[in-house]
């Protein structure tokens, strides 16, 4: 469901009763990343949020739009339009980032945090700006070369090459749903959420 929150829409999938666990995705990840592991907590409200520029969420031109503030403002937003006081939430890399930063900003709405191959961010300040550096790189990238080609050169870093060893068909699905992104979104993820 579309869900508006600060001026943008954010889809959200789920289904459950019981205390809420709101699952946040990686880059190029989508709430369809998550929902398997979501839908195996019986006795809870499983929820997966597209964030801002993923999936079937908006992809506002705004590059300002993207910043961690503003995905934890959309995060607050969303909680509370959602009904809830208090969530559990989990959070893979990108989406493990904007947890650690809602759950730092507004300790009191969390019931429980886990974090999965996530960071704070980068402390070295030569670090953090080689990383915005190549962030923009990979933004200019995908803006140059268009979705496709950037999917193609994503999925084959070292970050994913254990994802070779899944069948053929769970990685045409992966494939799938990082082509549900827009360029734009993308773009201006590595812009504004990235670990630099």
């Amino acid at each position: 469901m579309q869900i508006a929150v600060n001026g943008i829409l954010l889809n959200v999938e789920g289904s459950g009763e019981g205390p809420a666990i709101l699952a946040l995705h990686g880059f190029t990840g989508s709430s369809r990343s998550l929902l398997s592991f979501a839908r195996a907590w019986p006795g809870f409200t499983t929820m997966a949020v597209d964030i801002i520029g993923h999936g079937l969420s908006d992809a506002p031109e705004d590059a300002g739009r993207y910043t961690m503030d503003a995905a934890v403002a959309d995060l607050t937003e969303l909680i509370t339009v959602l009904g809830y006081e208090k969530v559990a939430l989990l959070g893979y890399s990108m989406g493990g980032r904007l947890a650690l930063r809602f759950a730092l900003a507004h300790p009191d709405k969390l019931w429980a945090l886990v974090l999965e191959s996530a960071s704070a961010g980068i402390a070295d300040e030569a670090e953090r700006a080689a990383r915005i550096a190549s962030d923009e790189a990979l933004a200019r990238r995908l803006e140059r070369d268009g979705l496709e080609a950037f999917i193609d050169y994503w999925q084959s870093i070292p970050l994913w090459a254990s994802q070779e060893r899944l069948p053929q068909e769970k990685r045409d699905a992966l494939r799938a749903q990082r082509l549900q992104n827009s360029v734009t979104g993308l773009a201006n993820s590595l812009r504004g959420m990235g670990a630099g």
